[in-house]
């Protein structure tokens, strides 16, 4: 989930190129993911899952609370909970 964080410096659109619909309908979609991160070295991660989709999402789905926060200084312990 933490690599994910990035996906939203992606522009969804630009000079007539639909950047997110790309990279969420590609077969390559995780690569590109991980490619977004790999300038990063981040000090710390904090997810919150106050709110999350159970089914649907990302725009539009079944809401639930999750009433969670979780922390790291470690990126793949992060991804673990994805």
């Amino acid at each position: 989930m933490s690599l994910k964080l990035a996906v939203g410096m992606v522009p969804t659109t630009r000079h007539g190129f639909n950047y997110m619909r790309e990279m969420h309908g590609s077969a390559d979609g995780r690569k590109m993911i991980a490619e977004l991160n790999q300038p990063f070295k981040p000090a710390l991660i904090v997810l919150d899952g106050v709110d999350a989709f159970v089914d649907g999402g990302p725009g539009k789905g079944t809401l639930a609370k999750g009433n969670a926060f979780l922390a790291s200084r470690i990126a793949w312990l992060s991804t673990q909970w994805g």
